[in-house]
């Protein structure tokens, strides 16, 4: 979980991650704090480095979660993140009828998440995410400003979390050289830009 949410004691809660250099990872640690980070109490250890990880919540009641990941490579080093905004933790059966009901929709914030990996060589996936349905625009650019690729335009999403995959490819089917490029998201009124960089 990387934003806001609520989530129900007994739901297995699938816990992602994505490393940068998944080659120099040995082995990932993932920790929870249902105090705002102020301290963290450890779920796993020692789990190898797959992306994912299933927890069974136990039983608590929390409205200031969250995850951290932790890396390590063979020599101990260690890298870690840690989810982007707060969560809750409920016991289902202690919320009202009409609560549960409304909890049942999700709450998406739209928002154009970092491209995974980056540095990238080969292809790099962009994700975004909906607050509702709408018209979805995705380009990525160079630092002159020029149209590289046009990875979405006026493709219709529902709201939720989207992934699109980049290969370095502009729209003639050309490998682009090493450097920055900016994925750019337009949809509605909304605009955001992230900064990629590709190497070949």
């Amino acid at each position: 979980p990387n934003g806001p949410g609520r989530f129900y004691v007994g739901h297995t809660l699938g816990i992602e991650w994505i490393a940068t250099d998944n080659d120099a990872v040995d082995s990932v640690s993932i920790w929870l704090s249902v105090n705002a980070g102020a301290d963290y109490t450890r779920l796993f250890s020692n789990e190898p480095n797959d992306s994912l990880c299933e927890w069974v919540i136990p039983m608590m009641d929390a409205d200031s979660c969250v995850i951290k990941i932790v890396a390590w490579d063979p020599a101990l080093n260690s890298g870690e993140d840690i989810s982007e905004s707060y969560f809750s933790i409920k016991d289902q059966t202690a919320v009202g009828d009409d609560e549960e009901e409304e909890d049942e929709t999700p709450i998406y914030a739209t928002g154009l998440e970092q491209n995974y990996p980056n540095p990238f060589n080969g292809v790099t996936n962009i994700a975004y995410t909906l607050a509702e349905a709408g018209i979805v625009d995705l380009r990525i650019y160079d630092t002159a400003g020029r149209l590289i690729r046009t990875l979405e335009t006026g493709t219709s999403r529902v709201s939720g979390r989207h992934v699109t995959a980049w290969n370095g490819r502009d729209n003639s089917g050309r490998a682009v050289t090493s450097g920055v490029y900016f994925a750019k998201i337009s949809t509605g009124k909304f605009r955001q830009t992230r900064k990629m960089v590709y190497l070949r």
